[in-house]
């Protein structure tokens, strides 16, 4: 009887013993449902948090209104120094502009000071690399033609050289080859025939042509 009624009453404790708190075979304690909850909340959620994410939104808020304040000081900045740009006319002029008229810092006024000279040197370059060039070309016209004018005049005398047999050819003679041509006009027009003539005809032709 005394054995019965022990086992009944570990029985009963048992029984009565909340699911929480209940062992396994091997001792392990096992959490109950609302225990599990409450470890998953806690390992997700550290204290701390809520005013973490707070600060992080400030932060991002922060840096957003910087960002913005940058934005519109380049802005201004590009356009005080496209107004300085169009009113002067060299990097020491533009330097002068951004520092005194628009308040910049020396060495920022200094730096887009040597830009902008730089681009005006570089431009004026290349303008004069243009100049050389038409002026290269219009000389090479002006030779060219320079050495036209002379060849009739010129071939007709030769003719009349070949004609005469060596002997001397009178300046009326000549006169029927029409206009003579100028000592620059026959230096033109033998470099293009070069080696053709040689100098002692040269020599010859130039003396029926008059002195400037």
């Amino acid at each position: 009887m005394g054995s019965v009624a022990s086992r009944n009453v570990s029985l009963g404790l048992a029984e009565r013993r909340p699911r929480s708190a209940r062992r396994g075979p091997s001792g392990y304690r096992r959490p109950g449902p609302s225990e599990g909850r409450g470890a998953c909340f806690r390992a997700g959620a550290p204290h701390g948090s809520i005013p973490s994410m707070v600060s992080r939104a400030r932060l991002i808020a922060v840096l957003l209104v910087a960002a913005a304040c940058a934005t519109r000081d380049e802005k201004a900045r590009s356009r005080e120094l496209d107004q300085c740009r169009v009113a002067s006319h060299s990097g020491d002029e533009l330097t002068r502009c951004l520092a005194v008229s628009r308040n910049w810092r020396a060495d920022s006024a200094l730096q887009a000071g040597r830009a902008f000279q730089a681009e005006l040197d570089s431009l004026e370059r290349a303008m004069q690399v243009r100049v050389d060039s038409a002026l290269k070309a219009q000389g090479a016209q002006a030779f060219t033609a320079a050495a036209a004018r002379a060849r009739r005049w010129t071939e007709c005398a030769l003719r009349l050289f070949i004609d005469a047999g060596g002997l001397p050819v009178s300046q009326g003679e000549m006169d029927a080859c029409g206009q003579k041509p100028t000592m620059e006009e026959l230096a033109a027009y033998v470099t293009l025939r070069r080696p053709s003539v040689r100098d002692s005809v040269v020599h010859r032709l130039q003396l029926y042509i008059p002195e400037p």
